[in-house]
């Protein structure tokens, strides 16, 4: 679950960075935005392995819950805040579901708009990612300049 949380949560801060939004709720009350942070998790759901421990687990409707709470305005947490961690947030959960996500065949066309929006935030870890990525998966980091 903390998959459906962490890694959405910093594509939308840097989504809306880019966009010019200070605040999480101001990114998720935009339709395309919201559309574009349901179709992230959409793919990240697809990578999420299935085991006796998690079979019942309804995640399209945590993904769904996770987007409310991302619309509160109460909250008013800052897009800058959310995305001054992304390096630690990729290494420990974004990482994971790419590798898996690419290893499976899937194209990750969302999670690649992420990386290139991060990119535009911190230039220097998206060329690291490119290097690391680009003997197994050249096709996708094609993607990514």
């Amino acid at each position: 679950k903390l998959s459906l949380l962490n890694v959405p949560h910093s594509f939308l801060a840097y989504l809306g960075i880019s966009q010019g939004y200070v605040h999480v709720h101001e990114v998720v009350k935009n339709n395309d935005n919201y559309r574009e942070i349901s179709c992230f998790m959409d793919e990240v759901i697809k990578t999420i392995e299935r085991n006796e421990k998690n079979v019942n687990i309804d995640y399209e409707g945590y993904a769904h819950t996770v987007l409310e709470r991302f619309a509160n305005e109460a909250l008013k947490d800052t897009l800058v805040r959310i995305a001054s961690d992304g390096v630690s947030k990729f290494k420990a959960q974004g990482r994971p579901i790419l590798m898996r996500g690419l290893s499976q065949g899937y194209k990750m066309e969302y999670f690649a708009k992420y990386l290139r929006l991060w990119g535009q935030f911190e230039p220097l870890v998206l060329r690291g990612i490119i290097e690391e990525l680009s003997v197994s998966f050249p096709e996708f980091t094609e993607t990514l300049v």
